[in-house]
């Protein structure tokens, strides 16, 4: 809404139009709240898009976008890339193309390489804590875990008071040592509005699927309110199995149904 205003204050401000053009394709292109793949949010997307081109065809800004509207609108991964990539050898610092390149290179399957850019630009910026957390996402996936829990504690650092990225950097510990000390410690230290909450619930049932405790997640399934929606399809894999091995394959169908 606030790009929308933008572009009518100043139908000439190029940047606000490739921003916009990103924000509609995002909707198309993202799984979860807010998401619209109708033809209008597709033509909105195409109409900004053409005017930040039109405007300023050469600028780094456009190009970028340009590039993430072949990724999210087109699904073309293959021509995203190379528009990442061509903003690359023009700058090759540029902090917000390498982090776009990344997820195409995921897209493409190119794991090695989208880490590696991740683990980059987190180096290059280290005070953006969404390069953080996604690197350290990426680099605990691939086993890294030194890099992990480095990543995980510069977030932690930068947010102490947010509990559910303490609890990441726990688990990057647990995965990496074995002990299950850390995750423990969090859930003992977490006040109880927090650890009653719905994600305390759900984290807590969670960590019991993953230390094999069926009974004790399922306690916390029950827990959680009945509109709840699940975040993470392998998790409601897992519970729906843990229903499975109890014998209620009632209810394991319909929360495989529910997953995302």
């Amino acid at each position: 809404k606030l790009l929308e205003a933008a572009v009518v204050v100043d139908p000439n401000f190029a940047l606000a139009w490739g921003d916009l053009a990103r924000c509609h394709g995002r909707m198309n292109w993202f799984r979860g709240g807010g998401v619209d793949r109708t033809p209008a949010r597709l033509e909105k997307a195409k109409a900004a898009m053409d005017a930040a081109v039109r405007l300023a065809p050469d600028t780094p800004e456009t190009a970028l976008n340009l590039g993430y509207h072949y990724f999210f609108v087109f699904r073309d991964n293959a021509r995203a890339a190379e528009q990442f990539e061509k903003l690359l050898k023009l700058q090759p610092n540029n902090t917000a193309a390498r982090f776009a390149l990344s997820f195409v290179q995921g897209a493409l399957g190119q794991r090695a390489e989208a880490l590696a850019n991740r683990l980059l630009v987190a180096r290059q910026d280290p005070a953006n804590g969404d390069y953080a957390a996604i690197g350290a996402g990426a680099a605990q996936a691939a086993r890294r875990y030194e890099d992990a829990v480095a990543l995980w504690r510069r977030v932690v650092q930068r947010h102490p008071d947010q509990p559910w990225e303490r609890l990441a950097l726990a688990l990057a510990e647990f995965e990496w040592r074995g002990s299950t000390r850390p995750v423990d410690e969090f859930f003992a230290s977490l006040p109880a509005a927090e650890l009653n909450s719905p994600q305390g619930t759900l984290e807590q049932r969670d960590w019991a699927l993953t230390q094999g405790k069926i009974a004790e997640a399922l306690r916390f399934e029950s827990l959680r309110p009945a509109e709840g929606e699940e975040t993470n399809w392998t998790n409601a894999v897992r519970i729906a199995a843990a229903m499975a091995s109890k014998g209620d394959s009632t209810a394991a169908r319909a929360r495989l149904a529910k997953a995302p």
